[in-house]
């Protein structure tokens, strides 16, 4: 088969397994399904190995065929993220199934490395991490680098932050939009 025709395949099959999965289809419908749709994200993986929506969509459907996920699906999803550190969507992924296997510290990893790409919305994320775990100087500079970038969930946890630590005037400031300058 051509990579068209397996692509076209692949998405005609993900929207006949979405619509069983929405309609509680019976094993016997859903498993048939679920192995044609992973034989077509395989083949185009052969063509194609960096592919990283069929990485992506291949590691979902691995991930939702049993209780917890396996092996194959994290290394999956590490693969795309490793391709673009940076971006959200592939982070988001990842951490989701590690916390989904209890991998904190390695949700935290994906965090760290994603920030230090540029991602900033994981800088905020590793920052309530830190910040919920009670670490607040871990927390302040990621808090911080957010905030600078515009992310109000980052303003206000910092500001809260800032007040808690008794910094009110750093704290005003920064809720008065004045910058998330150093406290």
């Amino acid at each position: 088969m051509s990579e068209e025709t397996d692509r076209a395949k692949a998405i005609r099959l993900e929207r006949v397994y979405r619509d069983a999965l929405e309609a509680e289809a019976d094993y016997d419908l859903l498993d048939p399904l679920r192995g044609e749709l992973e034989a077509a994200y395989r083949r185009i993986l052969e063509t194609d190995p960096d592919d990283a929506d069929t990485l992506t969509a291949l590691a979902v459907l691995l991930s939702t065929d049993v209780q917890l996920p396996d092996g194959e699906s994290v290394e999956l999803l590490w693969r795309v993220f490793d391709m673009d550190r940076a971006d959200e969507d592939s982070c988001e992924s990842l951490v989701s199934l590690l916390e989904a296997l209890s991998e904190e510290e390695e949700a935290d990893e994906v965090y760290r490395q994603a920030s230090e790409a540029g991602n900033l919305q994981a800088a905020f994320e590793l920052a309530a991490r830190f910040d919920e775990r009670g670490d607040l100087k871990e927390a302040e500079p990621l808090y911080r680098r957010a905030a600078e970038a515009g992310n109000a969930h980052a303003v206000a946890n910092l500001a809260a932050l800032l007040e808690e630590r008794g910094d009110h005037e750093a704290a005003t400031a920064l809720r008065n939009g004045e910058g998330a300058r150093p406290g």
